[in-house]
């Protein structure tokens, strides 16, 4: 039995009816933003009681970029205030590491992904409209719509934590050899080194044949997006450059070193509250940017079936009805875990 889609939106797209009742549900855009949402608010909470912070991950390193190049703290006419600087770089490089939350995370991830591999089995006997090519964009429908947003988010954490602490500093694992804690922290390395290369292999050939030709073809809506980005990014970076306060400031937290345990006890000042604010709008247009290749991803489903350049757009935000999204979450179980999974 096939979905219950309106008749226009399954004469466009085909892919849609090779899913049997049940088996998907598409979300309106509107939730895949609620569930970003709420994955940052967990990690914050996460973050809050682990680090005694309510950055993200990104955030964070947002934060020690902008202090590394722009120190921006108190006075330059007393040392004190120059080891300000200095010792809190120290206390934000300290939050970033391998933690619970990511190991959690990719579990997820995981499990969902192994799941949609289950059901991709038997997809060439679900309909009659279940071709080969049908199929293959079906997969990949869940893998985008369900799994990419978060394993993309979960990705850049790690990136970011092996590019700070490298390899060698990862594996050592901080806790006395076979303690219970220490046996966690390498089941939680296990686990991310399993997950994240193997939901790469999953999602590559999409993004090779579906997300890039999509992000070429819609390059306006690129553009907008890289343009304001990067103009906040460069911004940010370089205006501050001709201070000469800020560039004495610079030179000295390159020469100087600093004890780590004379961490000052308070983060920021008033006065760097701009700076606070740039860093969560960056790491805001990160987290966004896979929101924007999965809806490349969705373009591609009725562009490929020959609907129309603009029309297309339409098509894709018509077939995503909240009414009905929650009508087929009513009636079945399997999507409201498939749900749950992509909020947590």
């Amino acid at each position: 039995m096939s979905n219950s889609y309106n008749s226009s939106a399954l004469s466009i797209n085909p892919v849609l009816g090779t899913f049997p009742a049940g088996n998907i549900n598409i979300q309106p855009y509107w939730i895949v933003v609620l569930q970003l949402i709420f994955v940052q608010f967990l990690q914050r909470i996460w973050n809050y009681f682990q680090y005694k912070t309510c950055f993200t991950t990104l955030e964070i390193a947002g934060l020690i970029r902008i202090f590394q190049q722009y120190p921006t703290s108190l006075s330059i006419n007393s040392n004190t205030s120059l080891t300000v600087d200095k010792t809190r770089l120290v206390k934000l490089r300290n939050m970033i590491s391998i933690s619970y939350f990511e190991a959690i995370n990719c579990l997820l991830i995981f499990g969902h992904s192994i799941w949609y591999c289950i059901i991709q089995s038997s997809c060439l006997q679900s309909s009659s409209v279940a071709t080969t090519w049908n199929c293959y964009n079906a997969f990949g429908y869940r893998l985008y719509n369900y799994v990419f947003v978060s394993y993309s988010s979960t990705t850049l954490n790690c990136i970011y934590v092996i590019y700070m602490e490298g390899y060698q500093e990862i594996i050592k694992s901080g806790y006395k050899q076979g303690s219970f804690c220490s046996i966690i922290y390498y089941i939680s390395l296990i686990i991310i080194v399993i997950t994240l290369p193997l939901v790469t292999c999953l999602l590559l050939p999409f993004f090779l044949t579906n997300v890039i030709p999509m992000f070429i073809i819609y390059i306006w809506i690129s553009t907008i997006y890289i343009v304001v980005s990067s103009y906040l990014i460069f911004t940010g970076f370089f205006v501050y450059d001709d201070i000469d306060e800020l560039r004495k400031r610079k030179e000295f937290l390159s020469t100087e070193e600093v004890n780590e345990e004379d961490c000052c006890s308070f983060m920021f000042t008033q006065k760097e509250i701009p700076h606070v604010a740039f860093s969560i709008i960056l790491a805001l247009f990160i987290t966004t940017f896979p929101i924007l290749l999965s809806i490349f991803f969705n373009y591609s489903q009725f562009f490929y079936y020959g609907d129309g350049y603009l029309s297309t757009i339409q098509d894709d935000f018509n077939s995503r009805s909240t009414e009905q999204y929650f009508n087929i979450l009513q009636n079945s179980i399997k999507q409201i875990l498939h749900s749950l999974l992509n909020f947590l």
